[in-house]
């Protein structure tokens, strides 16, 4: 394995989603943090993830319109086409399938990443916004692995978030999970890689434990944090013995004039 800790049976540990399209493990990713929830990080080594419905966004976990009137082919994949064809199973699994996602909705818990080879300057902006601010340099194996050590829960998925037109687009009824990693194509600059744990109750989200040395590759401070903001970093790292390299952003470096 090319990370630092050899967790024992990892690959088999991790299971692999229906629903999810999984990049490939060297597959780069970031999560920008305030500096409050990077000390969570490191005292707790957990990983926060959040009930799909406090998001933010109101179309999580839902359908587009035209998953109202389903494609025969939509229905066919789901029932068979030899009872597609029956009149009013389109309508009877259409809400079915509508009503079991809402269920899921508040029992769907979410942690979120951004994939990319380099920083953004508008992930910076839109949620890391304070001085203090941080990112974690990491990787889709490195999530996988983080999360799936012998002591982990087994029902973790990582998958790429798929981002469609729901003026017009139609989610597959295959698998309710569908809906968790799909958003709509205003979205798509977001690059996202989610980590999802189905089926877990909690009032707002929870913390899932991940071995910390495998998921953090480095850490950068924001481009416009004072020098000692960098220091307090090293200084709080060391003392939960975190050993990442933490590096200035390079977005704040001085242009050439």
């Amino acid at each position: 394995m090319p990370y630092a800790h050899s967790i024992v049976n990892a690959e088999a540990q991790f299971a692999h989603h229906p629903a999810a399209q999984i990049p490939p493990d060297n597959t780069v990713i970031w999560r920008y943090f305030g500096m409050p929830k990077l000390i969570s990080l490191f005292a707790d080594h957990a990983l926060f993830f959040s009930r799909s419905d406090k998001l933010g966004d109101p179309f999580e976990g839902t359908f587009p319109v035209q998953n109202l009137n389903p494609s025969y082919e939509s229905v066919a994949e789901v029932v068979g086409t030899h009872i597609a064809h029956v009149a009013g199973e389109k309508e009877r699994l259409t809400q079915k399938f509508l009503n079991s996602v809402g269920e899921l909705r508040p029992k769907t818990l979410i942690n979120c990443w951004y994939a990319s080879e380099h920083e953004s300057a508008a992930m910076w902006g839109l949620y890391a916004r304070e001085e203090g601010a941080a990112c974690i340099k990491s990787s889709v194996g490195r999530l996988k692995y983080a999360l799936h050590h012998e002591n982990a829960k087994s029902d973790v998925f990582v998958g790429s978030v798929r981002y469609i037109d729901y003026a017009a687009g139609e989610i597959p009824m295959t698998n309710l999970l569908h809906a968790f990693w799909t958003k709509r194509i205003s979205f798509a600059q977001e690059h996202e890689v989610r980590a999802i744990l189905p089926e877990h109750l909690a009032d707002v989200g929870m913390l899932v434990d991940v071995h910390l040395e495998t998921l953090v590759e480095a850490i950068y401070v924001s481009p416009t944090a004072d020098s000692w903001i960098k220091e307090l970093l090293e200084d709080i790292a060391a003392r939960y013995a975190i050993a990442a390299e933490i590096r200035r952003s390079s977005l704040g470096s001085d242009p050439i004039t």
